[in-house]
C-alpha cells in the first residue's frame, strides 16, 4: 500500500515539528531542574550560614 509523495512528506513535517517542540521541551526541563537545584543548595547554604550550623 503506497501513499501519495505530497503526503508523506507532510508526516515528515509534522514528525520534524514534533520531534522539535519536545526536544526544545525536554531541555528546558532540564535547564529549570538544574537552575531549581543550584537555586535549592544556594538556600540551603545561607540558611546554614546565618544560622551558624
Amino acid at each position: 500500500m503506497s501513499y501519495p509523495p505530497e503526503r508523506d512528506r507532510r508526516n515528515d513535517r509534522l514528525n520534524d515539528d514534533v520531534n522539535s517542540i519536545v526536544t526544545g521541551f525536554s531541555s528546558r526541563v532540564t535547564g529549570v531542574i538544574a537552575v531549581g537545584l543550584v537555586a535549592v543548595t544556594v538556600l540551603f547554604g545561607i540558611i546554614s550560614w546565618v544560622l551558624g550550623w
